[in-house]
């Protein structure tokens, strides 16, 4: 039995309960602290009418497959709020199985677990809202997924979600009216093949900051052990990347860092309701080969529009860090990848980087920014660095700009630093290498360089 208190239209939930409940029946749901909803199966929460679920209690469902924290249907408004705990899971661990020393198996047994979830066929009207801890294990399964278009926006701040297992995504968001903020403090983290941090693939009407840490990884261990030859098929899976933007972005696209202290007497000078001293830097990696930012589609054309803050009108700020890391022998690397899916991107103004780019590889080809076949970036600005480590093969090389042919990039300007290098004995580097014939300006106050190590 729900235990409840009814104030208005609001249906306070402060004890435990294994019951699910609907909005429908109770209206306007809050689920306090000091309460519980934790059911065998289904869904705990359902959103069937037009009302708000907050949660800051905690949600719970163990070993059931097609579960979910709290679901909503389409053609209904209410804003959906977590600042508590929605745990979707398994009670299934991993074991070395033929004792060579690492464990054996899947990442996860079961499959289509939600934390929140916007069911497809139609718009949802109102804010994802979510601060505190979303965990999920299983395969094609979502920390959030939004799956209808969104009439509002999501936040992020300090809110925590890890996804693990295959196929899976920490965030997944088509049509999106308003702005997507993975705000300060926040962690997304995802683990299993193909598996994707935050995947937008739909038009966002507003911006899209990234200011906490998103990793996506298709290994089971991300630092390689001494003796890689022991490891199994399934401790070797590629995931994808960890954040793939393929739809428009009308407000452009910031990794964002807490502001310089230039008012001693202000502690939020970029007023953003958050305390300077508490802000984070956006942080994106990628553990394989997938890039750890990824930016176009295969089956649109996007336009990523200038960011409100750029004084150049640029649609892609770059102030944290980017990183793409193979890992292992023979996996390449990228940071960041514009264009080369099939279709064009087109950056307004271009983009400006003051934090950084990495990409590493050994035994393969390392490129920290790849600009492909129909990337439009007029210009990059760089007072950061970027900087790929790669080669290692006879036709592996480490290049820190990569301009396709059927891009378009007018001019680079560095006062910061782009260095290749090679991590082996063979294979060759580059700095800038342009295959496109539209670079026709590089003015560089910083530096630019290549070196190749030798060994022996």
């Amino acid at each position: 039995m729900v235990m409840a208190s009814s104030a208005g239209a609001e249906t306070a939930i402060s004890t435990a309960t294994t019951t699910p409940v609907t909005t429908s029946a109770l209206g306007d749901i809050h689920v306090t602290s000091t309460g519980s909803i934790k059911p065998a199966s289904g869904v705990a929460v359902t959103v069937n009418s037009s009302n708000f679920v907050n949660n800051e209690g905690a949600i719970a469902i163990q070993g059931a497959n097609d579960s979910a924290g709290i679901v909503a249907s389409p053609g209904f408004t209410g804003n959906i709020t977590n600042s508590g705990t929605i745990t979707i899971d398994e009670n299934y661990t991993p074991t070395d199985s033929d004792n060579d020393g690492d464990l054996d198996g899947t990442f996860a047994q079961g499959s289509n677990r939600f934390g929140i979830h916007v069911l497809s066929g139609g718009t949802y009207t109102g804010n994802i809202v979510h601060s505190g801890t979303i965990t999920v294990e299983g395969n094609n399964s979502a920390g959030i997924a939004l799956d209808s278009a969104l009439t509002g926006s999501v936040n992020l701040t300090n809110g925590k979600i890890g996804v693990t297992g295959n196929d899976g995504v920490g965030i997944r968001a088509g049509s999106v009216s308003g702005s997507v903020n993975i705000g300060s403090g926040s962690s997304i983290a995802v683990q299993g093949g193909n598996s994707i941090g935050v995947l937008l693939g739909g038009n966002i009407g507003g911006a899209v900051t990234l200011q906490g840490s998103v990793t996506a990884t298709g290994y089971r261990y991300t630092t390689a052990p001494t003796d890689p030859s022991k490891l199994d098929a399934d401790d070797l899976l590629q995931g994808g990347p960890a954040v793939l933007i393929a739809g428009n972005v009308a407000g452009g696209i910031l990794l964002d860092t807490r502001p310089a202290d230039n008012d001693p007497n202000s502690t939020d000078e970029d007023a953003d309701g958050i305390a300077d001293s508490s802000e984070t830097t956006a942080t994106l990696v990628s553990f394989g080969a997938a890039p750890a930012l990824k930016i176009g589609s295969t089956t649109q054309d996007t336009s990523i529009g200038a960011v409100a803050s750029s004084t150049a009108g640029h649609g892609l700020v770059i102030k944290g860090g980017v990183a793409g890391t193979g890992v292992y022998s023979g996996i390449s690397a990228t940071g960041l990848e514009i264009g080369a899916a099939g279709h064009a991107v087109n950056i307004a103004g271009g983009m400006t980087l003051t934090g950084g780019i990495t990409a590493a590889a050994s035994g393969a080809n390392a490129t920290a920014i790849h600009l492909g076949s129909g990337a439009s970036v007029p210009a990059i600005v760089i007072s950061g660095s970027v900087n790929s480590s790669g080669g290692g093969t006879a036709t592996a090389t480490s290049r820190a700009i990569l301009i396709d042919s059927g891009a378009t990039v007018n001019s680079i300007t560095n006062s910061g630093t782009i260095f290749a290098s090679l991590s082996g004995t063979s294979g060759a580097a580059a700095a800038i290498v342009d295959k496109s014939g539209t670079l026709s300006l590089v003015q560089n106050s910083g530096s630019i360089g290549v070196a190749k190590l030798r060994y022996g």
